[in-house]
C-alpha cells in the first residue's frame, strides 16, 4: 500500500510539471523544433538555439554587409511556420534596441495537430557603438535636408543612445534629438542615420555627439555645417493672413534670418514698400513692423532673399478687430497672387465661388440669412444689390447675380445680418477689385 501511493504521487508530480501546450522540454514534442536559422550577413557561428529554453542567441557582427535582411530556417520535418510574415519582422535583428521593446519571437506549429511552440530571439552586439565617420559630413540645408548620415560600427544589437547633441561652434547653443520613438534615429549599412529636420537650428558649424544611457559623451570627430535654404511661411501660397490696423504682424516659417531675408508689403495699386522685422536666431519667426497709418484692407505679403524676389504670395487682410469678415477670394481670384486693383468682368445667372472667414453653426449649411453678398454701385453707393450666400458642407460658399442687375461698375462687400432683426452687424473691406457687370 505504502509503495503504491509513493507511485501515485510521482505521476502526480510528473504530470503537474507538463505544459498540455507548451513545455521547455524538446522530448515533449520532438517532431516541433527549429534545427537552423540562417541571418544574411551574419555567420552560422554566431547563431546558438537552445532547444530546452526555447531560445534563440544572435550575435551581432561589428559590420555587416547584407543586402537584404530576411532569415531562412531549418526545421524538423513535422514542423512549419506558424507565420510566414513573422520572419519579415526578424529583419529587426539588424536594428539598434528601442527601450521596453519586447524581444523578437517566430513560431512554430505542427503539420498534423494544433500544437505550436515560440521561440524567442535575443540578440548582443559584439561589442560597444562605435563611431568611425572620418570624412566630412555632408551640409545639412534647412528646409531641403531631412538626415544626417554618421558612420558607426557596432550599430545593431546595442542600445539606442538616449540622445543625439549639437553644439553651435561660435555661439555654444545646444539642441538635443531625443531617441524616444522609432523613427529619430535608422540604421542604414552601418550608418546612423539621424532626422534632424525639426530641430530649430541656427547657421554654423555644429559638433555632435551621443548621450549614452551610462552617461557617457560619445563624440563624433566632423562637424556638420547648417546652411540657410529657401525661406518660406508657414502657410499655403495663397492663404490670408490677417491682422488688425496698428498691431504688428508676427509671421512664423523656416530660413528668416536676418541679413539675408527682408520683406515687402504690397497694396493693391502695385506700390509696395519695405518693412522692418525682427528676427529670431534660428530663422523660424519674425516681427514684422506694419506702417502706423495703414487703413484695413487687403495687401500682401512679399519675401525677398539678398533683395531678390522668392515668387510666393501671401495675402494680409488688415482689419478694424479682430472678428471682422474678410474676403479671401472672390471668383478664385486673386489666389496665388498678391492684391489687385484690376477690375474683375463676372457674368450673371453663374455661380460665383466667394472665400471668406465664415462663422457656421456646426451642421448647419445651405443657404444661409447670416451672411449675403452685397454690391454698390461704385458711382451711385445709394444703389445697392444683396445676393444670399449658399454655404456647402464640402465646397466653396457660392452666390449668383440675378439677370436683372443693372450694369455697372460694383464694390464688392460681405455683410453679416442678425437673422431677427436683418440688421447688418459687421461688414468687410469693400473687396481690392471693382466688379464690372456688362
Amino acid at each position: 500500500m505504502k509503495n503504491f501511493l509513493l507511485f501515485v504521487s510521482f505521476l502526480y508530480v510528473l504530470g503537474s510539471c507538463r505544459d498540455k501546450n507548451e513545455s521547455p522540454q524538446p522530448s515533449v514534442y520532438p517532431e516541433l523544433q527549429i534545427k537552423a536559422i540562417h541571418f544574411p550577413g551574419i555567420p552560422d557561428e554566431n547563431v546558438t538555439i537552445d532547444p530546452l529554453k526555447w531560445t534563440i542567441h544572435v550575435k551581432i557582427p561589428a559590420a555587416l554587409s547584407a543586402t537584404h535582411f530576411i532569415p531562412t530556417l531549418e526545421l524538423s520535418d513535422e514542423a512549419q511556420l506558424y507565420d510566414s510574415s513573422e520572419l519579415t519582422e526578424l529583419s529587426r535583428v539588424y536594428r539598434m534596441k528601442y527601450p521596453n521593446e519586447q524581444d523578437l519571437s517566430v513560431r512554430i506549429k505542427s503539420k498534423t495537430s494544433n500544437r505550436k511552440i515560440t521561440y524567442t530571439i535575443k540578440t548582443t552586439p559584439s561589442a560597444p557603438l562605435k563611431i568611425t565617420q572620418s570624412e566630412p559630413l555632408v551640409d545639412f540645408v534647412i528646409g531641403d535636408s531631412s538626415y544626417i548620415n554618421i558612420d558607426a560600427e557596432n550599430t545593431a544589437g546595442n542600445a539606442v543612445p538616449q540622445m543625439a547633441i549639437f553644439r553651435n561652434k561660435k555661439s555654444g547653443t545646444e539642441h538635443t534629438l531625443n531617441f524616444n520613438s522609432i523613427g529619430s534615429i535608422g540604421l542604414i549599412h552601418n550608418t546612423l542615420r539621424l532626422s534632424a529636420a525639426s530641430l530649430p537650428f541656427e547657421l554654423g558649424d555644429y559638433d555632435i555627439s551621443f548621450l549614452m544611457a551610462d552617461g557617457a559623451e560619445l563624440k563624433v570627430g566632423p562637424r556638420v555645417r547648417i546652411l540657410q535654404g529657401k525661406p518660406s511661411l508657414n502657410m499655403s501660397a495663397g492663404s490670408s493672413m490677417n491682422r488688425v490696423a496698428g498691431k504688428d504682424l508676427a509671421v512664423g516659417g523656416i530660413n528668416l534670418f536676418e541679413n539675408t531675408v527682408t520683406f515687402r508689403l504690397h497694396y493693391p495699386n502695385g506700390t509696395t514698400v519695405p518693412l522692418q522685422a525682427n528676427y529670431s536666431l534660428n530663422g523660424r519667426a519674425a516681427t514684422l513692423s506694419m506702417p502706423s497709418l495703414l487703413s484695413p484692407g487687403y495687401y500682401g505679403v512679399e519675401v525677398l532673399r539678398d533683395n531678390r524676389p522668392l515668387g510666393i504670395s501671401y495675402r494680409l487682410s488688415i482689419l478694424k478687430n479682430e472678428v471682422q469678415t474678410m474676403i479671401m477670394a472672390l471668383n478664385n481670384l486673386p489666389f496665388r497672387n498678391y492684391p489687385s486693383a484690376e477690375p474683375m468682368v463676372l457674368a450673371r445667372n453663374q455661380r460665383i465661388s466667394v472665400h471668406f472667414n465664415a462663422v457656421v453653426p456646426y451642421g448647419i449649411y445651405g443657404v444661409t440669412d447670416k451672411y449675403v453678398m452685397t454690391y454698390a454701385d461704385e458711382s451711385k453707393p445709394e444703389s445697392v444689390f444683396r445676393f444670399p450666400i449658399t454655404i456647402p458642407n464640402e465646397a466653396a460658399p457660392h452666390f449668383t447675380i440675378p439677370a436683372d442687375v443693372p450694369a455697372g461698375r460694383y464694390k464688392a462687400i460681405i455683410q453679416e445680418i442678425n437673422p431677427a432683426t436683418k440688421e447688418v452687424v459687421q461688414q468687410s473691406e469693400p473687396f481690392e477689385r471693382i466688379v464690372v457687370l456688362q
